[in-house]
């Protein structure tokens, strides 16, 4: 294992958060805003909707919640909907262009402005705007915290990892993050073996990951580490599995990635899941608001200052559901500062 790995991940445990934006133009006046959530059913989808919807509503704005329900073809309805019912921005969230294109062409042709959350962009772009992380990173998750989780794993098993890798291949960020997991093996870790086990929209919709882990345990029983690609996976059936294994005696690190409240105490209990890369969803739907509103202000985008922290049980978070580390908390204040609320 290499010294750069065990660097990444010591920095990864202390949290990477930047400075919060300091200025932003004043708030833009009666903006109905249509927010498309891959699915509601995960709270790793719900809570930055629900977050972004709070902070519309701050702003003095219309915001609509629509549940894609993990279904492409619901989730370009709820696209249409939003055109149809009068949108002045559409927040597509953990919907991927090349899974929706007409879809997004449509809300183009209809002068309806996209903001993505989590969510890229076709080859021929179609989104406005998106958040901005600097540095050159597009997509926090699978650029930089996918590779994270990797070299997690790679530290705790000492380069020895045989992974059963539960590999999410929706067309857009599920697909990108677990390639980032495989480059990243592939790169920093010779010895390690990982197997490929799908995952479809329809496993996670039927109620199948339980008895899809269960089955990838038993076909490789000296794999040591299951790597769900978000936590919300791990409540729908991925914890249970590794649970009834780890009761027989079998040890099995568990992966996952957002830091969701019951994600959060199954780590401090000691398992089944070991370690979650905290993602502040809330502040994501935060920040998505301000994207907006600097979007209609006709001002550039600004990185939020959002990165993320490797938790388990040796390393506690902040928050429960993880929104920050400690340098970071005051972002929801900071953002009413800002827009010029409260009196601030």
């Amino acid at each position: 294992m290499s010294a750069e790995v065990s660097e990444s991940v010591e920095a990864g445990f202390a949290g990477t958060d930047e400075a919060l934006p300091e200025a932003g133009p004043d708030p833009v006046k009666g903006l109905k805003v249509w927010i498309v959530a891959c699915t509601l059913e995960g709270e790793g989808c719900a809570r930055p909707a629900e977050a972004a919807a709070e902070a519309a509503k701050e702003l003095g704005w219309e915001a609509t919640i629509a549940d894609g329900k993990l279904d492409p073809n619901e989730q370009a309805n709820q696209i249409r909907n939003g055109i149809s019912a009068g949108a002045d921005v559409i927040v597509p969230l953990s919907i991927s262009c090349d899974t929706v294109p007409g879809a997004f062409q449509a809300a183009r042709d209809a002068g309806v402005k996209l903001y993505g959350l989590y969510s890229r962009d076709c080859e021929k772009p179609l989104l406005d705007a998106q958040i901005e992380y600097g540095d050159g990173v597009e997509d926090l998750a699978v650029d930089v915290v996918g590779p994270e989780i990797a070299k997690y794993v790679i530290a705790e098993t000492d380069g020895k990892a045989e992974v059963i890798h539960l590999f999410f291949d929706d067309g857009g960020g599920g697909r990108d993050l677990g390639q980032s997991f495989v480059k990243t093996f592939a790169s920093d870790c010779p010895d390690c073996v990982v197997h490929e086990t799908p995952v479809t929209g329809a496993d996670i919709a039927g109620g199948r990951l339980q008895a899809l882990t269960s089955a990838a345990l038993v076909k490789y029983p000296k794999a040591d580490v299951v790597m769900a690609p978000f936590d919300g996976l791990i409540l729908l059936g991925v914890g249970a599995a590794v649970g009834q294994v780890a009761a027989q005696g079998r040890e099995v690190l568990l992966t996952g990635l957002e830091g969701l409240e019951p994600n959060l105490k199954m780590i401090a209990e000691g398992g089944p899941q070991d370690l979650a890369a905290g993602s502040p969803g809330g502040w994501h739907g935060w920040a998505t608001i301000d994207g907006i509103n600097r979007l209609f202000a006709g001002e550039d985008q600004v990185d939020p200052g959002i990165g993320y922290q490797l938790i388990d049980k040796d390393h506690p978070p902040a928050t429960v559901p993880y929104e920050g580390n400690e340098r970071s908390l005051g972002w929801k204040d900071n953002y009413r500062k800002i827009w010029g609320l409260n009196g601030s």
